[in-house]
């Protein structure tokens, strides 16, 4: 646990030392979410004529907190994929697998230390979303908690495959462009409730999120069960699938070669 407390703090470190150094990159990139903000505030207001008060606060609503799934997504996702990426084509990869940890585990744990930076740029920029939309939303932080938890996992179980995935198909990364048209189309899947769609990684961690908040469903235990067995199961299958490329390119002598 000390060791694991350790990387941690290093990779924590490591993290505030990149956004000092690419702190204009990391303020392009949160302007750039600003004005996507105004001007998708801007689209849904030109419908006020033609909708009711409650449906447009809802749609608003729906709006800030998709916003907040998706740069916990979408973040998550292109960190992980970059620090593996990034770990092959310097030859650090070599390194961290003779860590007593083993490279996946260092990876899971750089992962919630760049969290530590995506909460920040999260806690900018939905704030000023509700300042842009006239539209303060209240949290409970504990039940808030509990749903990011399982997005969190299942978006890193997500993560690790694609990145193991690069491993092997070295070409993958400049797909990942694609990731966040392939990020919203399983945020808005309906897999609530429960349906086959609810199986999908990320859908109906989500949506659950975007219910629970906008809509006030109830937090049935059912649901939580649902979501932590769903996402859990994500992340396990992460595990055992970046293992297998893991093993797969050492095998074949690539895991060194971009």
């Amino acid at each position: 646990m000390k060791r694991v407390i350790t990387v941690f703090l290093n990779e924590l470190k490591y993290s505030f030392i990149i956004l000092n150094r690419y702190r204009i990159n990391w303020m392009f990139g949160l302007s750039n979410l600003f004005l996507s903000v105004l001007f998708l505030n801007l689209g849904i207001k030109s419908f006020g004529n033609y909708v009711t008060e409650n449906v447009l606060d809802l749609k608003l609503t729906q709006m800030i907190i998709g916003l907040f799934v998706f740069i916990v997504i979408a973040e998550g996702l292109n960190n992980i994929i970059s620090k593996i990426t990034q770990a092959k084509q310097s030859g650090v990869l070599e390194q961290i697998i003779v860590n007593p940890l083993g490279s996946k585990y260092i990876f899971v744990i750089k992962f919630f230390a760049d969290f530590v930076i995506v909460f920040i740029s999260i806690a900018i920029i939905i704030p000023l979303t509700m300042i842009i939309t006239s539209k303060i939303i209240s949290f409970n932080i504990y039940k808030l908690i509990i749903l990011l938890i399982p997005l969190l996992f299942c978006t890193l179980g997500v993560g690790l495959i694609l990145g193991g995935a690069t491993l092997v198909f070295k070409k993958l990364q400049s797909a990942t462009h694609l990731m966040q048209f392939l990020i919203l189309t399983l945020m808005v899947i309906p897999s609530y409730p429960i349906t086959p769609y609810s199986f999908l990684p990320i859908t109906v961690e989500s949506m659950a999120i975007n219910k629970v908040f906008s809509s006030q469903i109830s937090l049935s235990f059912g649901l939580l069960a649902f979501l932590y067995a769903h996402s859990f199961a994500y992340f396990i299958l992460g595990l055992l699938v970046y293992s297998k490329f893991e093993d797969y390119a050492k095998t074949k002598g690539i895991l060194g070669h971009y």
